[in-house]
């Protein structure tokens, strides 16, 4: 290799830090648009706010975060808070043409977009944590300080022991998925998750990681589930997702998982030697989340299932056609994120409405009685997140889903433009209804599963994942990373401590914690 060419490659290699800063003219036209905003008209016969969110977000809910946006929501003084808290990166990741290509086609390179964040902590694991859609990096923001702070070292050979389980700590780098957040989008159309594993393969072993461990849920779970496909236990030594969503068990596709699933229904699980890691819950609701889902008649789809996925499919089934609109309008953007996290923190006791993100107090105070009276427990975090010794994470609050909340991820999804997510989304759909992507995994795979209403039993996993950990816990949380930080902070850790070669023994728990 010639210096010049030695050169080039050096400079593609080259990881580079990133500050965001987007500019002047853009946020400019931003407020322009939401100026220029003519928001629907809505039926005045629909008497309460549940039947209203029977036909999406409703106008009082959107309208008061419009006049936040426009009046009192300041994107400098979020980049700053970002800029501060989250040690970003940016690099080129070289990918080979895509196949079926003319022989003159050439490898292509993309700008990858990354946090990465370095525990001080002895013995810290590498942790790829992988977004899901329609989020970005900064859904993890409230977690990476606590995976990165590092504890005092224990006293006593038990005493270490405990700790290590407890206080494990981890390198995290998390990574923006091509075409979201500050990563370029992929030129071929075919993108999707298989290659996303690819890109952050490839972006693991840059930074000198030959073997780390995976966490993601939704999206970012089907993204970490192709990395372990593709590059075994050798490499990826674990994954840990939350709030999972499998598909039901059939003969077809795994006779013990069928037979295991079959009997926990006829015992209703209530017995531990038949219940091969169900509970009575799981059982008595039969499991009513099912990926594929079961046909609905009229207004009861949106009682019957989560509209989050719903809204998946809808939204990536034209995404070109789509774009249009969403390209052109960071209000109908608001619109599409209000209405996949209005679903987040719904309880039994509420039957379909969704609970939306933005309540006033009243709204808040009310739902949260309700919830206590069907017994169920709010999660409680803390003012702030505890900055580590680096200063990952100072500054970013715990308070779930303030107004300024909902706008920083909707302008991680109007930055970019939401083409590139959505064609991605397209993709993700295809690939991950493919046959072939049933397969099972032999890495191992850690649960942790709040009352939520999407996920599905957690055993019918076991049909494509040995699953060696399981916590399941009463709180009644969507999106942990976000609304319970810590709890799943520590069930990661335990997880990954726990896992067979650890320090520890593989465990399922049944029980509520």
């Amino acid at each position: 290799m010639t210096a010049r060419m030695q050169t080039i490659q050096e400079d593609i290699d080259a990881i580079v830090p990133y500050s965001m800063h987007v500019s002047s003219r853009y946020l400019d036209l931003t407020k322009q648009k939401l100026s220029l905003t003519r928001l629907p008209k809505e039926l005045t016969s629909l008497p309460t706010t549940s039947s209203q969110w029977a036909l999406g977000v409703p106008k009082s809910v959107l309208e008061p975060l419009l006049d936040h946006w426009l009046e009192t929501y300041d994107w400098r003084a979020q980049e700053d808070i970002f800029n501060a808290s989250l040690p970003q990166y940016r690099t080129l990741i070289t990918r080979p043409a895509p196949p079926g290509s003319s022989a003159h086609a050439e490898a292509s390179a993309i700008r990858t977009h990354f946090v990465h964040a370095r525990s001080a902590g002895e013995g810290a694991v590498p942790l790829l944590y992988v977004h899901s859609w329609p989020g970005s990096f900064i859904e993890a923001g409230r977690l990476i300080p606590l995976l990165t702070a590092a504890s005092e070292t224990a006293q006593g050979e038990r005493a270490q022991q405990q700790q290590q389980q407890q206080q494990q700590s981890f390198h995290v780098v998390c990574p923006s998925i091509p075409g979201f957040g500050f990563s370029d989008a992929a030129e071929d159309p075919q993108f999707g998750v298989e290659d996303a594993a690819e890109v952050f393969a490839a972006l693991m072993q840059r930074l000198g990681y030959e073997e780390y461990v995976v966490c993601g849920e939704g999206w970012g779970f089907q993204v970490a589930r192709a990395l372990a496909l593709k590059q075994r236990e050798s490499v990826v030594k674990g994954v840990f997702t939350w709030n999972p969503r499998f598909e039901r068990p059939e003969w077809g596709k795994g006779v013990k998982t069928w037979v295991q699933w079959q009997v926990a229904r006829v015992t209703g699980a209530r017995w531990p030697s038949l219940s091969f890691g169900y509970v009575p819950s799981e059982v008595q609701e039969g499991g009513k989340n099912d990926m594929k889902g079961k046909e609905t008649k009229g207004d009861d789809v949106m009682a019957a299932r989560p509209m989050g996925p719903v809204l998946h499919q809808l939204l990536s089934a034209r995404p070109q056609t789509l774009a249009f609109s969403l390209c052109d309008s960071p209000v109908g953007l608001l619109a599409v994120l209000l209405d996949v996290l209005g679903v987040q923190g719904t309880g039994p006791s509420l039957g379909a409405r969704p609970r939306s993100p933005f309540l006033d107090p009243e709204e808040l105070e009310l739902q949260d009685r309700e919830y206590e009276a069907a017994g169920h427990e709010r999660v409680r975090s803390d003012d702030t997140v505890k900055a580590s010794q680096n200063g990952v994470g100072a500054h970013i609050s715990t308070q779930p889903w303030s107004p300024t909340d909902i706008l920083n991820w909707t302008m991680m999804m109007w930055l970019p433009g939401a083409e590139a997510g959505l064609r991605w989304l397209r993709r993700a759909h295809i690939e991950t209804s493919a046959p072939s992507w049933s397969a099972y995994c032999n890495v191992p795979l850690g649960i942790s599963s709040f009352r939520s209403s999407a996920a599905t039993p957690l055993m019918w996993g076991a049909a494509a994942w040995p699953i060696v950990w399981v916590r399941r816990r009463r709180e009644a949380v969507e999106m942990p990373p976000w609304e319970a930080p810590r709890l799943l902070a520590n069930d990661i850790r335990e997880c990954f401590a726990r896992l067979p070669g650890g320090t520890g023994e593989g465990k399922m728990p049944a029980e509520l914690v």
